[in-house]
């Protein structure tokens, strides 16, 4: 059995990533697969880089609605 070789990506790469992922109406998973990336490792770079928009998906998936932190 071989072992896999962990991917190294540049920041600017997983930030640009997140934020498209954030801002675009695509699913998280159509993003990743375009970009060649793993859903999880996409989720993980938003949750890193962004985390005020995670918090905001969160609130936004919880309530049903947006909440004034959203706005």
């Amino acid at each position: 059995m071989t072992k896999r070789q962990a991917t190294h990506y540049p920041n600017e790469f997983k930030e640009s990533s997140a934020k498209l992922a954030v801002e675009s109406k695509e699913s998280v998973a159509q993003i990743a697969k375009n970009l060649g990336v793993h859903v999880a490792t996409l989720h993980g770079w938003v949750k890193k880089y962004l985390p005020i928009a995670t918090e905001n998906y969160w609130n936004f998936t919880l309530t049903g609605a947006m909440t004034e932190s959203c706005v």
